[in-house]
């Protein structure tokens, strides 16, 4: 399949909703990472996982009992000296997951294993309808679908062979899905390029959208894949991967020697074919589950997960105590109190107080009438009120209930405030581990071997874990596994210096990414990286200001690099000019992937003459690091003495890493053992400090407003060109996987309750934006949008649901809200009088209960566009 001239974003995409894995059937092949080899291998006792109906087999190896959660499944048995458990974290469309399974003879001495998994590749045989149907003006599959899906008298053709499947992406340490497509010939071809993956929201069903009129391309693809192959589709995949539906456009001519969309759209639907299961399945023997006791391990202390249902039941149950007690303290509300509850003011100790008392009208205006109305609302019989809401009234309740509530400053302070206390109460394992903390304190210095904290943050922050995670958010598996274990080191350790020193790690890990998303391509922007990336380097290193412990055979290496360059500044007359040179030749340089293309411009720059070019991997490095942590650390904002410092810092963040990685400075050839390791130190504990230290040269609170920024760009595309991101975007790109990572790594921080008591504290993030779980997530998505990553489908641009999956614990509060928090039905008179003075000023026009999107109703998708987002209406209004 050729490459197109613009590539849409590869990001495997979360949606709010889950599926429920006790109803999958469904068989992985297993994939165990091998620490010594760098890559995942084949692993003689873990093959196969299998899971049926809620019942999971490891290798045949029936493991009784598993806890499912909304996109995990925990275990932990034992039988007959056989000791087993795992975490496994599923993808929204459940094709894969990744996790740690133990395995030994006892929790002690398990070994721990890295896994993943992926299903078998599937063959899709497909049928095309002959004829297609102009879809309606503003709308587009799925939620338009022309009647030749339903239509048993329509007339199929044969349509293209559709395969899903897995690649290893060995510089990764993960399994990248790819999409195929048979071409003229009856030869499957890699179509993944082309494709842009994402979930339905409704359903968490697997979409893959496609449009080379967009994209470009499309000569070189009609002349392989023949002129009735679809060059746009929208294919929907059920989602236990038996079938697909979808429609699809061909190509017409546009009358001016181009192409473009048949406005007829065919339906196309596709059945798999018998796969090649990851095994042949058979039960085996089977092991039980492990009864709680005493035992303490580090082997359960990471898979510690709390129940999803439990979680949000205790969260709703201290939320409506604060209500109780909001209620008490005003003697206008206290009324509703006696009339309703029949209770007394809870007791509440003085830092509980404190909290609820920074949102008493949230609690004793939106919450309690919000959640009050729509119950009296659907009351009958002779204790329902007379006075009721309008259909429009109640829809919009409903609306405001899935979307408003959340956007409100009260609701994101307050489910913060709770939901530490509610995540103690549903994993109750975790007293186990606070006590055996206390226990074995002496003057204030827990004992090594029962510092839970300190051994679950040592694990969490190995380079391969911190690697893990930050694939994981590129891979769209979201960043619930990060935050369920910083929430437990919070448990731990309530001062939260480890959990926010992990999220500021996971973020400067991030910073690093744009390393391999530098612009080679265009001479324009290589020039203007490598303008400044030269003079930081001249700077940097010709003057002898990088910190003393830098080793000096590295040192040596780098500052003669750095003379080399000067050299050639002369013998060009500047630096631009000098850029301007080498950007030519990066630019012509053969070869596909970002190492490739640099070494063959490497070569070149050798048989030129220039002396650094052995060292032009190590520029290229500090030019992608430059990039991220300039903009990240506000560089505009820098006095010049700052900006010196933060450029020593970076060359000094580089030298860390040529001296751990001393090939990368010899030239020639990067072998992939090279790359590994990296990959690896880009990770290394030292080489994170050392980067947050440059990110903070000029503000202790850099991280935390860098995420702020990315905000502020996201959500105001006119501020790009004043920022420091300015450049970023023009070297990089904002379609680069590091803006989905610090999207999805600064939402997490700032929209769940994870990080928030010391990240948040002082800080000055604009609460406009920032406030408010559903607005969080529709920022997210808006992230996208303005990054590029929007797929135009069938002629109807749609945007895609990003990160999910970080703030899901929170949104769940809402959905449980709707589902669960109805009171008992109180007496008539306070009901009639609650309606009449409450709820009925609360949905006038006036009132705080805005109306809902036009067609909405409950069940619905909460569109990103919408009264309580206005960030993002403005957004969509400008684009």
């Amino acid at each position: 399949m050729p490459r197109t001239n613009t590539q849409p974003m590869k990001f495997a995409l979360t949606a709010t909703g889950r599926q429920d894995y006790k109803n999958l059937n469904r068989d992985y092949a297993v994939h165990t990472y091998d620490h010594s080899a760098y890559q995942y291998r084949p692993h003689a006792e873990l093959k196969h996982i299998s899971l049926r109906g809620g019942e999971l087999f490891v290798d045949g190896l029936h493991i009784q009992n598993p806890s499912h959660g909304p996109n995990f499944v925990r275990f932990a048995n034992s039988a007959d000296g056989l000791f087993i458990s795992g975490l496994l974290q599923f993808s929204p469309d459940g094709r894969s997951f990744t996790g740690q399974i133990f395995r030994g003879t006892s929790a002690a001495t398990a070994t721990e294993h890295h896994v993943c998994g992926t299903t078998p590749p599937t063959v899709y045989r497909s049928q095309v309808s002959t004829t297609g149907e102009t879809a309606p003006t503003g709308k587009s599959f799925p939620e338009w679908q022309p009647s030749s899906l339903s239509n048993p008298n329509t007339t199929w053709a044969e349509g293209p062979a559709v395969t899903l499947g897995f690649k290893e992406n060995k510089l990764k340490d993960q399994f990248d899905a790819i999409y195929e497509l048979t071409d003229k010939n009856g030869h499957s071809q890699d179509v993944t390029d082309s494709i842009v993956g994402l979930v339905d929201p409704k359903n968490n069903n697997l979409m893959l959208t496609m449009d080379l009129i967009q994209q470009g391309g499309i000569e070189e693809y009609l002349e392989q894949f023949g002129a009735d192959a679809p060059v746009a589709f929208c294919l929907e995949f059920a989602f236990d991967g038996a079938t697909y539906s979808g429609v699809m456009q061909k190509a017409v001519s546009d009358g001016h020697g181009g192409y473009k969309l048949d406005p007829g759209q065919l339906g196309w639907k596709g059945t798999a074919q018998p796969a090649v299961h990851a095994a042949a399945f058979q039960r085996g023997a089977s092991v039980g589950a492990l009864s709680d006791d005493d035992t303490l391990s580090k082997t359960e202390l990471i898979n510690l997960v709390p129940d999803a249902q439990k979680l949000q039941e205790n969260q709703l149950t201290l939320l409506q105590e604060n209500m109780r007690w909001a209620l008490g303290e005003d003697a206008n509300t206290k009324k509703w109190l006696d009339d309703f509850y029949g209770s007394i003011q809870p007791n509440f100790n003085e830092a509980r107080k404190t909290l609820v008392k920074k949102n008493l009208a949230f609690y004793t205006v939106n919450f309690f009438a919000s959640t009050n109305g729509h119950s009296f609302n659907t009351m009958t019989g002779s204790g329902a009120p007379t006075t009721k809401l309008t259909d429009a009234e109640n829809n919009n309740l409903d609306f405001y209930l899935r979307a408003g509530i959340g956007s409100h400053e009260g609701y994101t302070v307050q489910s913060r405030g709770v939901a530490l206390d509610a995540y103690r109460m549903t994993v109750s394992r975790l007293a186990l581990y606070v006590a055996d903390q206390d226990k074995h304190t002496r003057n204030g210095v827990v004992d090594p071997e029962h510092n839970w904290a300190q051994i679950l943050y040592d694990y969490m922050t190995t380079p391969f874990i911190m690697n893990q995670a930050v694939n994981k958010i590129i891979l769209g598996h979201g960043m619930d596994e990060a935050n369920n274990r910083a929430t437990i080191l919070m448990a731990l350790q309530p001062s939260g210096d480890l959990a926010r020193d992990y999220h500021n790690r996971l973020t400067c890990r991030s910073l690093h990414l744009p390393i391999e998303h530098l612009n080679l391509n265009d001479k324009d922007k290589v020039g203007a990286w490598l303008t400044d990336t030269i003079q930081a380097y001249i700077d940097g290193l010709l003057h002898d200001k990088l910190k003393a412990d830098i080793d000096p055979v590295t040192k040596a290496r780098m500052i003669q690099t750095a003379r080399e360059v000067q050299q050639a500044v002369d013998a060009a007359g500047n630096v631009a000019n000098l850029a301007a040179k080498l950007a030519t030749i990066v630019v012509a340089a053969d070869g596909k992937a970002f190492w490739e293309k640099l070494a063959s411009a490497q070569t070149t720059m050798q048989k030129v003459g220039y002396g650094f070019a052995k060292g032009f991997y190590v520029i290229a490095i500090l030019g992608g690091i430059m990039q991220s942590i300039s903009a990240f650390a506000n560089w505009n904002k820098l006095t010049d003495d700052r900006k010196a410092t933060a450029v020593i810092s970076t060359i000094a963040i580089v030298a860390k890493i040529v001296e751990k990685v001393p090939e990368i400075a010899e030239g020639g050839a990067v072998a992939w053992t090279t790359l590994k390791e990296l990959n690896k130190v880009q990770a290394d504990k030292e080489v994170l400090e050392d980067t947050l230290s440059c990110v903070n040269i000029a503000d202790e609170n850099a991280i935390t407003n860098g995420a702020s920024e990315v905000t502020e760009l996201v959500t105001d595309a006119t501020k790009l060109e004043g920022s420091a991101w300015g450049l970023f975007e023009k070297t990089i790109g904002m379609a680069c996987k590091v803006i989905g990572v610090l999207a999805a790594i600064g939402f997490a921080a700032l929209s769940t309750y994870t990080f928030i008591k010391d990240l948040l504290t002082g800080a000055p993030i604009k609460t406009a934006v920032l406030d408010g779980i559903m607005m969080a997530a529709n920022i997210c998505a808006a992230a996208f949008a303005f990054a590029g990553v929007v797929v135009t489908a069938m002629g109807i641009t749609t945007a895609i649901p990003v990160i999910g999956g970080a703030i899901a614990a929170i949104i769940g509060i809402v959905a449980a809200l709707i589902a669960m928090f109805w009171p008992t039905p109180p007496p008539v008179s306070p009901v009639e009088r609650f309606m009449t003075e409450v709820m009925k000023p609360a949905v006038a026009p006036t009132g705080w209960v805005k109306p809902a999107p036009q067609d909405w109703r409950p069940g619905d998708p909460i569109p990103p566009k919408n009264a309580y987002n206005p960030v993002v209406a403005a957004l969509t209004q400008s684009a």
